[in-house]
Order: structure tokens, then C-alpha cells, then sequence
């Protein structure tokens, strides 16, 4: 397998601080090969990658970044305990921290069938400085297991958990790291009185952008829930000023596999491989995606008129038919021929596409595809602009077999394997 990225970190991954600059093209770095790779966690700061140089070898643990102290570095890559929940099916491990601020900000690890969960938070620079300790190990309460933390744009931290008891979870907010941090000391995290509960379940996938929370069911039913109801497109659905999540009615009959979010925008692959998108362009910004300002779908409109700009076949269309006012149906064409996609990922304003088309002579013809803010090339395609406002593919990946993606910030990472 090889990591690609492109955008923000990739001209030096140690060194985010260094912008790339302008080029009539962009090609993917390979910062990682081996034989196993996954993306454990990316921000707009760093990425923290675990990956098995051998078959039989054990998983390793790289951090790239500069939102770590040396102490808080040595733990998450030396771990004995994260290196045994990346080997061990009955363990997880689940990063969090906040996408666009602090960066990593620690670590669950959880044995559903044997020990308690154990939560690790990393303090930030500001508060080391202050006197506290570079990590905390917290327990939480025997009778939980804690699946997975959020950090919304406020800083409200969004905890999830579910009863070794009874198998029913529910999430909910709370102030802080601090305030989590007393409510498990008290083990109160089922206490309806101390926080806000947002849903009665814990989310199977669960995404933030900067307005909204995003969590898809074991159902496969959509939630979202936001404190800040000036961007109801994000919501996709009217806002009714409750906390709490809510079910988008668009997809009361839809079942969903994948959902992505970042920036304003949101996306969705159904498990009938239909592509759907929602959201605006990020404040300030003088252009926005074709696909979420036209309702004309495959006859005309901008959309035809980007079709013709390209000059190729390979796009991503808005459906023919009836469009929602705010949820897109998009349609993905590889080669001229309508393709599945299968994957999708949203940075802060840019947006990456995986599909695939299966071709008359038996082959499989394979593309990646973006569009949205351009100007740290995280789109992958040339730097002609700032803002790509039509999906083109990125040539640089060619006909490769995309194993995982994930955007954050103004960085694309992209995992391949050998066709």
C-alpha cells in the first residue's frame, strides 16, 4: 500500500507551517508505503498513521504533525495499549480532538468484553504552560464503554457511550474536557440533569464540520444537530433551535453507509450507491460548488456548461429529475459511462470522490475526483484557481484502487493499493 497526500502537509509533513507553492500541477506525494496502512487521525496540524512494514509484523505508529509535546508524541507511538487495540479485534481505539484548532487531543481505548474504557487527554501547549501534565489517564465507570468523542467548532465536547448492561447507548455534550472529566469521577454520564443528551443511541459513524454534528445510526437513519442555526443547509433540514440530534427527513427511506463532513458541507453514499451532498461554500468564499447551485441536472445549466469547459466525460453531474432545495443527488460519470461511487470525503471546503465503473471487456476503471477550495492544491487537480467549481479527476492517482481517504483541514490523504 502506498499514503498520498496533497494540500496543506504535504510538501513537508514534519513542517505544516510551510505553504506549497504555486504549480500548473499537482501530483500526490507518497509520504508512506508498506503493507498495511490506516489513517487513525488528521487535522488541519497532523496525521497519525499506524502501518505493518511485513504480513506478520506488528502495527507501528507514526505522528507527523507539530500539535504534540515530546511527551505526548513518545505516548501515542510507543504505546503498548494502542499498538494491542490496533491488533487485537476485541479492543478499538478511537482519537479525537478538535479538526481545526488543537489538533489530537487524546485517545480512547476500550475492551467492550473485559476491562474498563481507558481515556486518554493530552493537554494543550497553553495549559501545559499553566502547570498541568503533558496526559491524563481517566477511568471510565466500570458499567460504560465510551465509543467516541467529537469536538464541536465551540468546543463543546460530544461524548458517546453505551451500557455493558443493556447494549443501549446515548451521546451527549458537555462543556469541556474538564467537565467530562468530573462527570466520570461521579460516574454521572447517564445523569439527564447534569448535560445536554443529544441522542438516545451511540452513532455507528459520527462526523463534525463547523457548524453541525452528523451521526448515522445502526440503521443506517441520518442525524444532525447544531447550536448555531444560521446555516440551516448544513443542517439539511429546517432548524427547529433544539440541541438535540434530529432525523433529516430527505432520507426517512433511504439507508445510508458513509457520511462525511467538513467546512459547511456534508456528504452521504447510500447503500444503494447513490451519491448525496448538502451545505454551502465557507463564508467569505466568492465562488461555491456547481452541483449545490444548480437544479437542472444532466440537461443544462452550469452544469452543462462546466461539462463543455472541461472538455471530458469524467464528472460528477446533478441528477436528472426532482432536486431537494438543499440535499443534492449527484450522479458520478467515468469515461461517459455513469460509475459507483463508493467513497467520499469533505476538508474544510474541498471535497474528494472515489467510483468506479465496471467496462464492457470485463476491466474496472477506477477515479478519483475533486472540487472546492483550491488554494493549497487539496483538490489534488492544478492550481488554475483557488476554487475548483466543478469535480475533475486527479490524474496524478490514475487508475489505482483507493483502499481509504480522509480530508482535514486543507489536506487530502489518500491510501492505495496495488491493482
Amino acid at each position: 500500500m502506498k499514503l498520498y497526500a496533497f494540500g496543506y502537509l504535504s510538501p513537508n509533513i514534519s513542517n505544516p507551517k510551510q505553504t506549497p507553492p504555486p504549480s500548473s500541477g499537482s501530483i500526490p506525494t507518497c509520504i508512506l508505503e508498506a503493507h498495511a496502512i490506516k489513517i487513525l487521525w488528521s487535522s488541519w496540524c497532523d496525521v497519525l498513521i499506524a502501518y505493518k512494514a511485513i504480513p506478520e509484523g506488528p502495527w507501528a505508529i507514526d505522528y507527523r504533525g507539530t500539535s504534540l509535546s515530546p511527551a505526548q508524541e513518545a505516548y501515542i507511538t510507543n504505546s503498548p495499549a494502542i499498538k494491542n487495540a490496533l491488533g487485537n479485534e476485541r479492543h478499538s481505539l478511537h482519537p479525537f480532538g478538535s479538526d481545526l484548532h488543537h489538533g489530537l487531543q487524546g485517545c480512547i481505548i476500550s475492551d467492550p468484553n473485559g476491562k474498563d474504557s481507558e481515556l486518554v487527554v493530552f493537554s494543550t501547549a497553553i495549559e501545559i504552560e499553566n502547570g498541568a501534565p503533558a496526559l491524563q489517564t481517566l477511568r471510565v465507570p466500570e458499567k460504560w464503554n465510551m465509543t467516541a468523542i467529537h469536538m464541536d467548532s465551540r468546543g463543546d465536547v460530544l461524548a458517546a457511550v453505551v451500557s455493558k448492561c443493556t447494549g443501549e447507548g446515548h451521546t451527549s455534550r458537555f462543556t469541556d474536557l474538564k467537565d467530562l472529566h468530573e462527570h466520570l469521577e461521579k460516574d454521572a454520564l447517564d445523569s439527564p440533569c447534569a448535560q445536554k443528551k443529544l441522542a438516545s443511541f451511540s452513532p455507528a459513524q459520527w462526523r463534525t464540520n463547523r457548524t453541525t454534528s452528523i451521526a448515522l445510526n445502526t440503521h443506517g437513519h441520518v442525524f444532525t444537530a447544531s447550536s448555531d442555526s444560521r446555516y440551516q443547509k448544513c443542517l439539511g433540514r429546517p432548524s427547529t433551535h433544539a440541541p438535540a440530534f434530529e432525523a433529516v427527513p430527505y432520507f426517512e427511506e433511504t439507508r445510508l453507509r458513509k457520511i462525511a463532513a467538513g467546512g459547511y458541507m456534508v456528504a452521504a453514499i447510500s447503500s444503494d450507491d447513490e451519491l448525496f451532498l448538502w451545505g454551502q461554500a465557507n463564508p467569505g468564499c466568492h465562488a461555491g460548488l456547481s452541483v449545490l447551485g444548480t437544479q437542472d441536472g444532466e440537461g443544462g445549466g452550469a452544469d452543462k456548461v462546466a461539462r463543455i469547459r472541461q472538455g471530458t466525460t469524467t464528472r460528477v453531474s446533478v441528477s436528472v429529475g426532482y432536486q431537494d432545495e438543499v440535499i443534492k443527488s449527484l450522479e458520478v460519470f467515468i469515461d461517459g459511462e455513469e460509475a459507483r461511487p463508493y467513497d467520499v470525503v469533505i476538508g474544510n471546503g474541498h471535497v474528494i470522490v472515489a467510483a468506479e465503473v465496471q467496462k464492457a471487456d470485463g476491466t474496472t476503471r477506477r477515479a478519483v475526483l475533486g472540487a472546492g477550495s483550491n488554494d493549497r492544491l487539496q483538490t489534488g487537480v492544478p492550481l488554475r484557481s483557488a476554487f475548483v467549481q466543478d469535480f475533475e479527476e486527479i490524474v496524478a492517482l490514475g487508475d489505482t484502487t483507493i483502499e481509504e481517504m480522509v480530508a482535514a483541514g486543507w489536506t487530502t490523504f489518500v491510501v492505495t493499493s496495488e491493482n
